[in-house]
């Protein structure tokens, strides 16, 4: 993304029951608690961490996309947790300039799913996302196979917008995406 066009300074947001924050290294043992689980990096691009270095080096590559102002992942925590430890991420992976069009990333602890921690997370950060940018669209992509995620997307307004096929490989397995979209003009 060129210089003139930065996304802004990640800050702090808050839901219903979810405070959505800048990383720290402070949060590592809690990311890697959740990013070594193969349930949970069954569907994502990256690899289970293997080590707690693996998770210090991912919030060291986010806190250089905090300074670059090139993307905005945010650490999410539960406003009841005094200990601050983090369940999850959620954000935004990309800005596309061309297009006005962010891309949103996000992974929870299988620990948390199915208590609509991902859809509050996903609603708060397309608010953000709309009121804060000047972004006009906001993407995401699951594999087909990820029906917990497409449920997510699409129980915050976002429409599945068709299949983009043979857009993922792990593990040397092609799969196909679905893709969802949501415009400033539908919220």
């Amino acid at each position: 993304m060129n210089a003139s066009k930065q996304l802004p300074i990640i800050s702090t947001i808050e839901s219903e029951r979810l405070i959505l924050r800048p990383i720290t290294l402070d949060d590592a043992p809690a990311l890697f608690n959740y990013a070594r689980d193969e349930i949970v990096t069954k569907f994502v691009p990256w690899q289970p961490h293997k080590t707690i270095a693996n998770s210090i080096k991912f919030i060291e590559f986010l806190l250089s996309e905090y300074e670059a102002r090139s993307a905005l992942m945010w650490a999410v925590q539960l406003r009841s947790d005094k200990t601050n430890t983090i369940i999850g991420t959620c954000g935004f992976i990309r800005y596309y300039e061309h297009t006005k069009c962010l891309e949103i990333g996000y992974a929870f602890n299988h620990k948390v799913w199915g208590k609509g921690y991902a859809k509050e997370a996903l609603l708060a950060v397309i608010k953000y996302g709309f009121e804060v940018t000047d972004t006009i669209r906001i993407e995401g992509s699951c594999v087909v196979d990820n029906i917990g995620s497409a449920k997510t997307m699409s129980s915050v307004g976002m429409q599945l917008e068709g299949i983009s096929r043979s857009n993922f490989i792990k593990d040397g397995k092609v799969a196909d995406c679905k893709i969802f979209c949501i415009i400033r003009s539908d919220v």
